[in-house]
C-alpha cells in the first residue's frame, strides 16, 4: 500500500512538474513575443516622431511659400496698376479762393512782383473773388 502511495505521489509530482514545465515554456514564448512587440513599438514611435518632424517642416515651408506668393502677387499687382495708371491726370483749376482768418477778418494775399505772402485787413469780405486780387486756386485731380 505504501508503494502505491509513493507511485501515485510520484506520478502527481511528475504531472505537476510537466505542467509547470509546459507553463514555463509558454511564458518564455510569451516573454519573447512581448519583447519583440516592445521593440516594434519603439521602432514605430521613432518612425512617427521622424514623420511628425518632417510634417512640421513641410508645414512651415508651405506657410513661408504662401507668404512669399502673397508678396510677389502684391508686387505684380502694383506693377500692373502702375503701368495701367502710367499717364497721370492733369489737375484742373476749379475756382479762385480767398484765405481769411475768421476772427480777425484778415486775408492772406500774394504780392504781385515778389510773390511773397502778406496779410491784409479787409473790412468787407466779398464772396466774389477775382483772380487778379488773390492767387489761391482750388484744384481738382
Amino acid at each position: 500500500h505504501d508503494l502505491k502511495k509513493r507511485n501515485s505521489t510520484a506520478t502527481l509530482d511528475q504531472q505537476k512538474r510537466e505542467l509547470y514545465d509546459s507553463q514555463e515554456a509558454h511564458l518564455k514564448a510569451l516573454s519573447l513575443d512581448m519583447n519583440e512587440l516592445h521593440s516594434m513599438g519603439v521602432a514605430i514611435e521613432c518612425a512617427l516622431d521622424t514623420q511628425n518632424e518632417q510634417l512640421c517642416s513641410l508645414s512651415n515651408q508651405a506657410i513661408e511659400l504662401s507668404e512669399q506668393h502673397k508678396m510677389v502677387t502684391r508686387r505684380a499687382e502694383r506693377l500692373c496698376q502702375d503701368k495701367i495708371n502710367w499717364t497721370r491726370t492733369k489737375p484742373t483749376r476749379i475756382k479762385c479762393v480767398k484765405i481769411r482768418h475768421v476772427f480777425s477778418n484778415k486775408c492772406l494775399n500774394v504780392v504781385e512782383k515778389s510773390n511773397h505772402l502778406t496779410i491784409t485787413h479787409h473790412d468787407s469780405f466779398d464772396s466774389d473773388v477775382t483772380e487778379a486780387s488773390y492767387k489761391f486756386y482750388l484744384w481738382k485731380r
